[in-house]
C-alpha cells in the first residue's frame, strides 16, 4: 500500500461510514479479547482504524508495514510480509488487517506468520468481505478507498489458513448496513445489525477470523529476541532468523 493510499484510508475512517465501520470492528475485537493469550503482539499494517493494543493482554507490541514511510507512531519495522525479520516461534499474537487486499500471495504471508508464531499462538485476520453488498459496490468503485484493493470472502481466507495448518476457531462477518456516507441514516439503520447476524450471517461487509497454531507435542518457545530492541523512531536492529 502506498503512502497516498494509507492517507486516504485514514481519511475514510474519519468519515461517517468509516467511523461506524471502525466502531463495529473494535466491538468485534473487544468481544473476543478474553481469548487472547501471550505477551508479544505483532500488527501487520499500520493504520487500520483499530486499537488492538487496548484489548490484547500483551506487554510488548510492534507494527509492521512494507514501507517505512507508512509509519505513524510506536515501535515499527519496515518489512516484506513474506519475510518477517523475527525469530521463529517468537510471537504470541498476530493481527492482520487491510493488508491482504493489496497482496498477491496470501499463502506465503500466512506461512511466514505460522513461522514466527509460537506454538499455540494466534492470528486474527480482518478484512472486507467480497460476499456482501460492499463486495458488489467494490466492482464499481475499484479506484476509490477502501474499494481499490482485492476483496476476498471469509471462506477463502479460512481455506488458506487451514491449508497452512491453522486451526480456525472463529469465522464470522459483521456490519450489515449499506455503504452510505450519512451519519443519521447509518444510525437509523443500526437495527439491521442484529437482523443481519440472524438472517444473513455470511454476508457482512467485514470478516473476522481467529486461527491458532496448533502443534502437537510442542512446547511454546521463548526466544532470546526482545521487543525492547525495537525503538519507536528507528528501524529494527538486525537479528538472525532461526
Amino acid at each position: 500500500m502506498s503512502r497516498s493510499h494509507l492517507e486516504y484510508l485514514k481519511y475514510w475512517y474519519e468519515q461517517p461510514l468509516g467511523i461506524a465501520f471502525k466502531q463495529m470492528q473494535q466491538a468485534q475485537i473487544d468481544a473476543i479479547s478474553n481469548r487472547f493469550r501471550g505477551q508479544r503482539m505483532l500488527q501487520l499494517g499500520v493504520y487500520s482504524g483499530l486499537d488492538c493494543q487496548l484489548v490484547a493482554p500483551t506487554i510488548y507490541s510492534v507494527s509492521a508495514a512494507t514501507d517505512v514511510e507508512l509509519k505513524f507512531s510506536g515501535p515499527f519495522v519496515a518489512t516484506s510480509y513474506q519475510a518477517l525479520p523475527f525469530l521463529s516461534d517468537s510471537i504470541d499474537i498476530v493481527f492482520i488487517h487491510y493488508v491482504l487486499e493489496f497482496e498477491s500471495n496470501l499463502v506465503l504471508i500466512f506461512e511466514e506468520i505460522w513461522r514466527v508464531l509460537a506454538a499455540g499462538g494466534q492470528v486474527v485476520v480482518m478484512g472486507f468481505n467480497a460476499l456482501s453488498l460492499w463486495g458488489l459496490v467494490h466492482l464499481f468503485k475499484r479506484k476509490q478507498i477502501p474499494w481499490s484493493g482485492h476483496f476476498y470472502t471469509a471462506f477463502q481466507i479460512q481455506s488458506i489458513l487451514a491449508k497452512v495448518g491453522f486451526a480456525v476457531a472463529l469465522n464470522k462477518t459483521f456490519f450489515f448496513r449499506p455503504p452510505v456516507q450519512n451519519a443519521a441514516l447509518l444510525k437509523w439503520l443500526n437495527g439491521f445489525e442484529k437482523c443481519g447476524e440472524l438472517l444473513f450471517s455470511p454476508f457482512g461487509a467485514g470478516y473476522l477470523l481467529l486461527g491458532e497454531k496448533s502443534v502437537l507435542g510442542t512446547t511454546p518457545l521463548r526466544s532470546r529476541w526482545e521487543f525492547s530492541e525495537l525503538l519507536a523512531d528507528k528501524a529494527i536492529k538486525p537479528v538472525a532468523r532461526v
